[in-house]
């Protein structure tokens, strides 16, 4: 075999060439590195981009820190109630218990027997109604009169004396403290023993209310007419 030296000198020109243009790239790269350390570092850091493919529309907002969900307790109540039906909210109303019928009331039986009195025996009654009087003294004129009346009635319904015919006129004076001062016959009944009878029974009066406080004077004049049996139905 045949050795020819002259075909490896291009192969190894070729190599040698190749490693002086590699050192000398990267003595320049060294270089450049040196001379420009921020710009090198910055492109390297640069370079690289992370990307997030997980949802990129959603805002990312983190929690409280120690916020927790507040659950508010349930009452056994609660969990047991139950919505009535219609046909429970329906129910009929209770009839109202019937109330007992009272009795109506009955009169006293001394009306009954004062118009009784008064129809056989007459009775006492003010004279004008007593319209000039002011409202105290008024009423006290009033009741001064039924005061009369009633002891009149049991006078004279025990007695079998014919009564008037006619309506007789008295006055009677009372202290302030009811005492009875004076009785005065100014009209006769037309019967002397009836006359008798109303002037025994007035100087006995006895029990007269007493004059009330805003009465300014000290003795008090009462006019009373003794209405007739005979003229009560035509009065």
């Amino acid at each position: 075999m045949e050795h020819h030296p002259h075909l490896h000198r291009p192969a190894r020109t070729l190599f040698v060439g190749t490693l002086v243009l590699s050192l000398a790239l990267h003595l320049s790269f060294a270089a450049l590195a040196s001379l420009f350390p921020g710009r090198l570092t910055g492109l390297a850091s640069e370079s690289i981009v992370m990307v997030d493919l997980t949802d990129a529309a959603a805002p990312l907002t983190k929690p409280p820190v120690g916020a927790t969900a507040v659950q508010r307790p349930v009452s056994p109540a609660q969990k047991q109630m139950v919505l009535p039906t219609h046909e429970e909210k329906a129910l009929p109303e209770p009839s109202p218990t019937p109330m007992e019928e009272l009795p109506p009331p009955v009169p006293p039986q001394t009306s009954v027997s004062s118009l009784s009195d008064g129809l056989t025996r007459g009775f006492f009654r003010s004279l004008a109604d007593g319209e000039t009087l002011r409202g105290d003294v008024r009423e006290y004129y009033f009741e001064l009169v039924e005061r009369v009346n009633e002891q009149w009635w049991d006078a004279a319904s025990g007695t079998g004396m014919e009564p008037g015919r006619q309506e007789a006129l008295v006055t009677i004076t009372v202290r302030k403290n009811g005492e009875l001062l004076d009785v005065r016959l100014i009209r006769s009944s037309g019967n002397d023993q009836y006359d008798r009878l109303i002037m025994d029974t007035l100087q006995a009066a006895s029990n007269l209310p007493p004059l009330p406080d805003s009465y300014p004077g000290e003795f008090f004049q009462a006019p009373l007419r003794l209405m007739a049996p005979r003229g009560l139905l035509f009065s």
